[in-house]
């Protein structure tokens, strides 16, 4: 259906404009860069490495170096004046954000050809062009610096971003920029509009480049196209939106939709008539306006009435226009107008509301009745009763109408779409919150001393509309059918808090009754929707239609279970559902016996960012989820599911449309959706271990598992079982924006359907075990003890990071396994913080310390930090439950000064880039610290193995000397340094074994023995 848009747009494009032809249409495939010129030669390349589409792509050519670059290419065929211009590219950049030292720009035109010159004027489309904002905008260019933001769009250009991107701008100055997030031009989104016509030449088109060492080479650019196409002069038509929204009301109102006409040049007349497409009936509106004359330039409205209809639907009235006479094009000929129901259903109808389950308390010592809405819209039950008859004789025994007087004179009670009614009655509060593990805030109504049995054996209950009230008359909805016994357990509705209200009536007494919204249950007597329901968190969501299917739905009857509050459910056995059990996202259930039948277990996914998902359930494969569900699109074939590989050059392995295979128990993905939604994963129920394999690779460790289970799992509890495997006791999960660091001293509860990375040591299975199940509330995180600590943070315009010390009795300064963890390193940071250990450090780069409380004001801790340089960064901390007067200082050796924390934050501005430790290192004391107490310390100074051809010297503030010996006392090296806090020293080409590293300086010496392997 695209395609055929596509074909009629290109095909009415054609029509009305003349094209004047393609100045540049390079998708760089030739292998060359014929056409373009290069700032400097050797800067930029057609090149294979990593391209945007298909082979090739021009890139970057640099590595290691700081610099600024920029390559062009003549335009000076098109007119501003006289065309209307189209600029259309694929734009990408590597592992890094932008910054006003790292940063890009398209220009679109400009004068000059030295795109980095002082001179050039035009317009220019990026970021950072003018202070540090990473919004992709549209600039006008003066004199080679920005001169106003045109289109400032909603595009925060990230790291790893692939965008295609498509400018327009009319004869008249008219801007417009259009997005496309996942690269391509398949689903570009407007960015916003302007008008700026200051600068009417069109000489040269390019690509600017400014970069630091670790940016450079790592900027893409691919399927440029640039043209120019003179606008038609004939006459145009058109609707000014293609689709508007009407809510309706309880009376006539009318509404009107502007048509414009443009170059005019003679007198025009439009028809305007109801597509046959229109959904709503003749009755529910009234067009007003069957033509339009037009006699100039200008906008006349079409009426239209809409009325107040008896329907229950969401209707739409197609509108269309055509010419009847004069000389026009049409542009958008037709229009849409949605008008949102507002009326309720008057009563239920057979198939619509079935009696699900009756209940009797000879089971529960309570009795209670469910009635449920199999529909999408909301019905009333005031003209409507439930009656109770003898099963034998079908003699009416009872009437529960509910239209009757209620305590609060509501008399319009409502189930909404495929919600659920409860009603039931004896006992106390107290007794039915005991019984079902819940809490019902107001006393329930209780029969007193009346013999008639409510539910029990030989009665049977019937749904009713119509008729007369309190009889047992009408229209038969729904039956339980003869031979009730105790309880007829049709379905279980799993829920949380009930909230209700009661109804005055007489025999059998009063009367309790709740609805269910498929969210929460609601005071069925307000109805108001301000009563603090929580989210009921299982439900099944099967469909009704006969007796038999009801029958044989759900969870079979007698299972023994257990109604949580929080809305969970543990089965004490065995689960058969033999139709399926859905559950929507952050629900939990636990079986503890084997498991039959398929189980639906939805995560929701709230924006088309990517997140990290795993198959709670098995059974499940990659092409059910592929099939039921739109995925975002990228390069070529590939779509938004993404598999990592620790193993060759690139992370991510993704699927096209046609991948098939199991969705494996115990494995991550990454997904990301073509628009906000709900991911939903079958299979049958894991109720017990679930092991999966990990394993070292060829560029990291790193392991992307999942929860296998439909209920929480605890990190700590996970790690701490599998540390055989694996090389710390440590899991990080993607937030949306970061990975997030968890051990033993800040466990998480990992949620269902929830993926999460972590490192291997070796190869081997984890295992997830059953034994590790729980059921969370809303706070899926497991607070840790209170155990003095403090948190670290440093704050840029944009990004906020942290790294976090404990302080534990039996913890060392060394590493301790499961409470000393490192930041995720499976991708690169270009924004950190992080501390590294004490004693025995091998460099690991530590998001989480743990130390020993008994030396805490004696400890010094090296702090680290990564940021580009020219950054302004603000530290702090937050502490907690440390000793009485302990006040936190940062101190910075490369400047000499103290900074105590815990009076004030400080802000330094980077003179370049860092990486590393050495600067800055953090005191935990009561003595008030000055500029005169920085004292180095030779154990401060760690040596480590940073590679297998390299050791790093970090802390030291001096000069010294390095030496390396092979254990039979040969000298390899020796080597003098003049360290300002961090020294990497190269090795030679070393075979694999134990090696000896001593250091020399005034502050003392160190032997520390090191493993090349």
């Amino acid at each position: 259906m695209r395609n055929n848009y596509l074909l009629i747009y290109l095909l009415f494009f054609l029509h009305s404009l003349t094209v004047t032809g393609q100045v540049i249409n390079d998708d760089f495939e030739d292998g060359d860069l014929s056409g373009w010129t290069e700032g400097t030669v050797g800067h930029w390349s057609n090149s294979n490495t990593d391209p945007i589409t298909t082979t090739q792509s021009l890139k970057h050519n640099l590595s290691g170096v700081s610099d600024e670059s920029y390559i062009y290419h003549d335009i000076s065929s098109l007119n501003l004046t006289t065309q209307n211009i189209t600029w259309q590219f694929n734009l990408k950049n590597g592992n890094w954000d932008p910054s006003s030292s790292n940063r890009f720009w398209v220009y679109l035109t400009a004068n000059d050809t030295d795109l980095n010159g002082a001179v050039v004027d035009g317009y220019a489309l990026g970021v950072n062009l003018s202070g540090t904002s990473d919004i992709l905008t549209l600039w006008k260019v003066t004199d080679g610096a920005a001169d106003g933001a045109i289109i400032s769009t909603s595009i925060n250009w990230n790291s790893n971003e692939t965008r295609g991107i498509r400018i327009t701008r009319s004869t008249t100055g008219n801007w417009e920029i259009f997005v496309d997030n996942d690269g391509g031009f398949d689903t570009l989104v407007s960015q916003g509009t302007n008008t700026n016509s200051d600068y009417t030449f069109s000489t040269y088109f390019g690509l600017s480049f400014d970069f630091s060492s670790t940016r450079a080479g790592l900027l893409w650019m691919d399927d440029v196209l640039v043209e120019g196409n003179t606008p038609s002069t004939n006459p145009t038509v058109s609707f000014d939106n293609a689709s508007s929204t009407e809510n309706e009301t309880n009376t006539t109102f009318n509404t009107l939709i502007p048509v414009s006409i443009s170059n005019y040049s003679a007198d025009v007349s439009i028809s305007v008539s109801v597509d046959g497409s229109s959904t709503a009936e003749p009755g529910d509106y009234t067009l007003n306006t069957s033509s339009l004359t037009y006699t100039g330039n200008g906008t006349k409205n079409i009426s239209l009435d809409i009325n107040n209809d008896v329907g229950f639907d969401n209707e739409t009235v197609i509108l269309n226009v055509a010419v009847t006479s004069g000389t026009a094009d049409l542009g958008t000929s037709q229009h849409t107008i949605t008008i949102i129901d507002d009326e309720i259903p008057p009563q239920p109808s057979a198939g619509i509301v079935f009696i699900t389950e009756v209940v009797d308390a000879s089971d529960f010592n309570y009795d209670y009745l469910e009635l449920y809405n199999n529909s999408n819209e909301t019905v009333s039950l005031a003209n409507s009763k439930l009656v109770r008859a003898s099963a034998s004789t079908n003699a009416s025994e009872y009437v529960f109408d509910f239209g009757i007087d209620e305590t609060t004179a509501d008399t319009d009670l409502t189930i909404p779409p495929y919600g659920f009614l409860l009603i039931t009655r004896g006992g106390t509060r107290t007794g039915f919150n005991a019984n079902f593990g819940i809490t019902l805030p107001l006393e329930v109504g209780y029969n007193g001393g009346n013999s008639n049995n409510f539910f029990g054996t030989g009665r049977r209950w019937r749904l009713r509309t119509g008729g007369t009230a309190n009889t047992d008359d009408g229209t038969v909805i729904d039956d339980t059918g003869a031979g009730v016994g105790t309880d007829k357990d049709y379905r279980n509705i799993f829920t949380d808090t009930f909230i209700g209200g009661t109804l005055a009536e007489a025999t059998p007494g009063a009367l309790e009754y709740l609805v269910y919204n498929g969210g929460a249950w609601v005071n069925s007597e307000s109805l108001d929707n301000t009563t603090a329901a929580k989210n009921a968190y299982i439900y099944d969501n099967y469909v009704l239609s006969t007796d038999a299917d009801i029958n044989d739905m759900g969870i079979q009857t007698g299972q023994t279970f257990t109604i949580n509050t929080s809305g969970s459910l543990d089965i004490n056995g065995n689960l058969t559902t033999n139709n399926g059990l859905y559950m929507n996202s952050a629900s939990s259930l636990i079986v503890s016996g084997s498991s039959t039948g398929n189980i639906t277990y939805t995560r929701n996914l709230p924006t088309t960012n990517w997140y990290l998902v795993s198959a709670p359930v098995s059974g499940e494969t990659q092409e059910d989820v592929i099939a039921n569900h739109t995925f975002a699109t990228g390069t070529g074939s590939n779509i938004g599911i993404g598999a990592f590989t620790n193993n060759g050059a690139s992370p991510w392995v993704y699927a096209t449309a046609a991948t098939t295979g199991a969705l494996t128990s115990g494995l991550g993905v990454s997904m990301k959706l073509a628009a906000a939604g709900d991911v939903t994963i079958s299979g049958t129920i894991n109720s017990s271990n679930v092991n999966f394999p990990v394993a070292t690779g060829t560029r990291n460790n790193f392991n992307l598992v999942g929860n296998p289970f439909t209920s929480y799992v605890n990190s700590a509890t996970f790690t701490s079982a599998n540390t055989a495997l694996l090389s710390e006791e440590t899991v990080w999960l993607w937030d949306g924006t970061a990975y997030v660091t968890y051990n033993a001293m800040t466990p998480t509860e990992i949620a269902p359907a929830q993926g999460f990375f972590v490192e291997a040591g070796s190869a081997g299975n984890v295992t997830f075990a059953t034994s590790n199940q729980s059921h969370q509330n809303t706070d899926t995180f497991k607070k840790s003890e209170n155990l003095p600590s403090l948190q670290l943070l440093i704050e840029d315009e944009k990004h906020k990071k942290e790294t976090k010390v404990f302080y534990a009795n039996d913890k060392t300064t060394g590493f301790d396994n499961g409470y000393d963890s490192k930041m995720f390193s499976g991708v690169s940071h270009d924004f950190a913080v992080f501390t590294q250990l004490i004693s025995n450090d091998k460099g690991n780069k530590l998001a989480i310390q743990t130390l020993p409380t008994s030396d805490i004001e004696t400890m010094v801790v090296p702090v680290g930090l990564i940021a580009d340089s020219n950054k302004e960064i603000t530290f702090s901390v937050n502490t907690k439950n440390l000793p009485q007067g302990i006040n936190v200082y940062l101190e910075d050796r490369l400047n000499n000064t103290f900074v105590n924390l815990s009076e004030d934050n400080h802000t330094v501005i980077t003179k370049s880039a860092v990486n590393g430790i050495g600067q800055y290192y953090l005191h935990t004391t009561s003595a008030r610290l000055s500029n005169d107490d920085i004292v180095q310390d030779i154990a401060n100074v760690s040596v480590y193995k940073s590679a297998n051809n390299e050791i790093t010297i970090a802390g030291l503030q001096a000069k010294g000397n390095v030496k390396v010996f092979s254990l039979l006392g040969e000298e390899l090296v020796n080597t003098d340094i003049n360290s300002s806090g961090l020294s990497k020293i190269a090795l030679p080409n070393l075979s694999t074994g134990v090696y000896v590293v001593k250091l020399n300086s005034i502050l003392g010496n160190i032997t520390k023995k090191i493993i090349l392997e």
